[in-house]
Formats: structure tokens, sequence, C-alpha cells
């Protein structure tokens, strides 16, 4: 038996490379546009959060902080936080979903709140409101506004723990105030760890005098 192998002309090979380039520069055509698509609907995103958190922070700015109260709504106002040295100054909402969290800091719920005894727990996103927490240190004044004054508490101690690790969450006996956030800052994705600074109460309600100063140095930044 006497096998034939098929033959080709000598365009056809031509015609599939041409056909080839034809798809690939439709692939690409079409990968171009879906990728702007994405690009651009991420900004818009990005930009609508960050006009929907200056929103929120102009209304919190103006909005009376009530008495600590045993139960207190989900995104209501209870409080300011400023840390001068490292330029944050944000609101402080009730409760620690991503709504709260996507406009401002949130209190940790069933923690004390701010004006109350016991440690007063504050969570923010680390790309956001707490960036700037990296570059805390010890001895570092935190003032934390609420319906009963302005509290200044020093920072003690900062450190890198486990998500697991929530007893640090936990009552203190004495006045605390608690900062969480994730960790690493610039981890690019879900981060593996968490980012806790604690501070004693120092003193509070200040005196009117400093309060004003104080209330007067917390600014919307964007961050």
């Amino acid at each position: 038996m006497v096998l034939h192998h098929p033959t080709h002309e000598p365009g056809d090979s031509g015609r599939v490379r041409s056909a080839i380039l034809v798809r690939a520069r439709s692939f690409a055509r079409h990968l171009d546009r879906a990728l702007i698509v994405a690009g651009c609907s991420c900004l818009a995103w990005v930009g609508w959060a960050w006009l929907d958190a200056a929103s929120f922070q102009r209304q919190a700015a103006a909005a009376v902080i009530p008495l600590p109260a045993v139960e207190v709504e989900e995104g209501t106002v209870v409080g300011r936080v400023w840390i001068p040295r490292v330029g944050i100054g944000v609101a402080v909402a009730e409760g620690v979903s991503e709504g709260v969290l996507r406009r401002t800091v949130g209190h940790v719920p069933g923690t004390a709140l701010p004006g109350s005894p016991g440690n007063v727990v504050l969570a923010g996103h680390r790309d956001t409101f707490f960036r700037s927490l990296e570059s805390i240190r010890a001895g570092d004044a935190i003032y934390i506004e609420n319906g009963t004054g302005v509290d200044l508490y020093l920072v003690d101690w900062f450190r890198v723990v486990a998500p697991s690790e929530v007893a640090l969450l936990g009552s203190t006996p004495e006045p605390a105030l608690t900062l969480v956030t994730c960790y690493p800052f610039r981890y690019v994705g879900s981060a593996p760890s968490r980012f806790v600074v604690r501070a004693r109460h120092a003193s509070g309600p200040v005196a009117e005098g400093q309060r004003g100063a104080a209330a007067a140095s917390m600014t919307w930044d964007g961050r």
C-alpha cells in the first residue's frame, strides 16, 4: 500500500498565518477595550467612594455627638478622633461593617463607647483613615471627642498580632483606647495580620481652651 501525504499549496501557510494574525489583533482590540472599561469603572468607584466619605466627614463635623448610651444605631456618629503628630483626624461612627469603614473609623460594638469607662476599641482601614498609624510612636497624644467632652490618651505600645488574638479587644481595669487596622500597611490583597495600638487615658475632659484648639486641628484630609 502506498500512503500519499497530503500536500499544501504554497499559499496555504501564508493564509493560515494571516488568519491567525487577524484573530490575534481582534482579540487584542477587544482586550484593550475591556481593560479600558474596567479601569474607568474602578476609577469611577474610587472617586465615588472618596466623595461619599468626604461628604460623610463634613456632615459628621457638624453632628451633635450623643451622650454614651447602652444601644447605638449603626452609622451614628459617636465621637471624633485625632492624632496630631501623624495627621489623623476623623469622625467615629458606630459599627464596623464595610459601609461604615468605607466612610470613616468605626467603633467596635460591645466595647466601651467614647466617654465611657473601659476599653474603647476603634477600627479603620489601613489604606484610608488609619494609613498613618504606621508612623505611630509610644507617647503620642490621641484625642477622643465624645458627648461629654474631649479625652486625652497617650500611646503605651503597639504591636502586630494574629487576627485570632481578640483578647486585646476585651475590657480593661483602667480606661484605655485600642486602635486596630490590618497589617502590613502596604500589603496587596487581604492582609494576614492586625496592627494594634493601645493607649492609656491621661486626662479628660480637657479644659475648654484645649478642647477648642484640638477640635480646630481636626480637618478632613481624605485619608
